[in-house]
Order: structure tokens, then C-alpha cells, then sequence
């Protein structure tokens, strides 16, 4: 039985791409190209030092306090909690970004039994109640490899431009998150 889930924010339930390009178009006072893939600031000639950098100023600049949560989102989380799932928020936002990260998610209403902030998100095995399976929503590829060796991790793509390779189960919707999750734990009965 899936007892918790685990939601990554950025690129899931928080437009990173379109709030961080909008950033950086103003930033830097040039036409870019939107993100389709991961290292998307290498098409905006930028290093990831000069990416690094932006992320800061984005964070110092409030960037995270923009953007609403995909449509559905609060229906999904509804479903979800009325399975009696915890459900966990597991980000890789540096640490400029953590107050308005609560402040974001409690404007919008998400509300979650846990939040981490952590590059690692394999930290969500850890969380799982004991004996049970664990599903969590990332966009990474990165982070769905390393997700991929956590034997009480199932890890699903939310499915992005720039995760188009990554050989795993996929959804486009919170909702479809949801029914996926529902259909696992019927099949378990």
C-alpha cells in the first residue's frame, strides 16, 4: 500500500521554468529562449556559475512569492488526503528562498504534512511509513535515477520538456498522480 507521497516543488506544483525565465529575461535585458531541457541556461549562453548566481539574485529578488500552482492542485491534494496518504514537500531551493517558500505555500493553500529542504531527495525513503511503498511526483532526471535505486520508492515523471528521455512511469496532471496512486492501492487489496 502507498501510504506517503512526496511532491517536488519546482517544475510540479511551482511554475520554476516560467517564473525564472521571466526573471532572467528581465535580468539580463535579453530575448530568451523558454526552458526545454535540463541545463536549459546553457541555451541562454549562461555558465552554471553565471545560472548559480541568478538563482541567488531570483531568491534575494522574491521570485518564489510568484506564480500560482497548477490548476487541479488543491482537488489532487484533496483526493489524495481522503486516501489517508501523508503527503510530503521535498525541495532542492537554496536556503534565500525558505521563508518565501512556507509563505507561498501557505498563500496558495498547499498544505502538506511535511517540508525538506534538500538536494537529496532519496531523504524521502526515509519517510515512508514502515512496511509500505512510497510515490513521488519529480522532474529531475537527476533525481529520478537516484529515486530509482530507493526500493520503497516509486518515482513518477512529471512529465516536462526536459525529461522526454527518462524511461519511467509518467503523468501530466496532480490528478492523474492521484488516480495512479488509487488504481496502485486497489491492485494491493
Amino acid at each position: 500500500m502507498i501510504t506517503d507521497i512526496a511532491l517536488d516543488l519546482d517544475g510540479v506544483i511551482y511554475p520554476f521554468d516560467k517564473e525564472f525565465y521571466k526573471f532572467c529575461s528581465k535580468a539580463l535585458d535579453t530575448p530568451l529562449a523558454p526552458p526545454t531541457h535540463w541545463h536549459f541556461y546553457e541555451d541562454w549562453g549562461l555558465s552554471f556559475e553565471e545560472y548559480s548566481a541568478l538563482l541567488m539574485e531570483a531568491s534575494h529578488a522574491g521570485v518564489f512569492l510568484h506564480g500560482e500552482p497548477p490548476i487541479g492542485t488543491h482537488a489532487s491534494l484533496k483526493v489524495i488526503r481522503e486516501m489517508g496518504i501523508n503527503i510530503h514537500i521535498i525541495t532542492a531551493r537554496p536556503p534565500q528562498a525558505w521563508a518565501d517558500t512556507t509563505w507561498w505555500l501557505d498563500h496558495w493553500l498547499v498544505q502538506a504534512d511535511s517540508l525538506h529542504f534538500t538536494e537529496d531527495k532519496t531523504i524521502f525513503s526515509h519517510l515512508i511509513s514502515e512496511g509500505s511503498m512510497g510515490f513521488m511526483l519529480e522532474d529531475s532526471p537527476n533525481n529520478i535515477r537516484s529515486l530509482q535505486e530507493c526500493p520503497n520508492v516509486f518515482p513518477v515523471v512529471y512529465d516536462q520538456p526536459w525529461n522526454k528521455d527518462v524511461n519511467c512511469v509518467r503523468v501530466q496532471t496532480l490528478m492523474g498522480f492521484a488516480r495512479l496512486i488509487d488504481i496502485y492501492n486497489k491492485e494491493m487489496l
